[in-house]
C-alpha cells in the first residue's frame, strides 16, 4: 500500500508540473473577441466628445454667407482600446479632423444646409468622415453627431 501511496504522489506532481510547464510555455490562452465592427465587438458604454465649433464661409456667390456649428459626437470603443483615454485618439487627430470638416461644410450652399433634411445628410457626412478618419481600424464606431449650435448668416 505504501508504494502506491508513493506512486501517487510522484504521478500527481509530475501531472502538475506538466501543466505548469504547458502554462508557461504556450501561455494562457487570451480572450478572443469578436470581429472589430461587428456590434458584439463594441462595449454598451456610449461616450461622447466635443468637437468644438467649426465657422465656414459658404459656397454661395460673393461669399458672403457663412456656417458657424458647434458639434459634440457620441462613439463606443472596442474593448482593445477600453483601458485606455478614448479621447485622446480625437485629440491627436484634430487638425486632420478640423481639415476635412472645413472642406466638407465650406463647399455646401446655403441651400444645402437650410433644412432640416439638409441637416440630417451633412450629420452624416460628418459621422462616416470621422469614422475615417479616427477610427479607420474600427476599433471605435461614431454612432452620431450632435449640432449644439447651427448658424447661417
Amino acid at each position: 500500500m505504501g508504494k502506491k501511496v508513493i506512486f501517487g504522489g510522484i504521478l500527481t506532481v509530475a501531472l502538475a508540473g506538466a501543466a505548469f510547464t504547458i502554462v508557461l510555455v504556450m501561455g494562457v490562452p487570451e480572450k478572443k473577441l469578436p470581429p472589430r465592427g461587428s456590434d458584439e465587438y463594441y462595449t454598451s458604454a456610449q461616450l461622447q466628445f466635443e468637437l468644438g465649433e467649426i465657422s465656414v464661409n459658404l459656397k454661395d456667390k460673393g461669399g458672403s454667407q457663412y456656417l458657424q456649428v458647434v458639434m459634440a459626437v457620441q462613439y463606443v470603443i472596442g474593448e482593445e482600446i477600453l483601458g485606455g483615454n478614448a479621447d485622446s485618439v480625437f485629440g491627436k487627430k484634430m487638425a486632420k479632423i478640423e481639415d476635412k470638416l472645413n472642406l466638407l461644410l465650406s463647399d455646401k450652399t446655403y441651400d444645402e444646409v437650410d433644412g432640416k433634411d439638409d441637416k440630417e445628410l451633412i450629420k452624416e457626412e460628418i459621422r462616416r468622415i470621422l469614422q475615417e478618419v479616427v477610427f479607420p481600424d474600427q476599433m471605435g464606431r461614431i454612432e452620431e453627431v450632435l449640432f449644439r449650435k447651427f448658424y447661417t448668416q
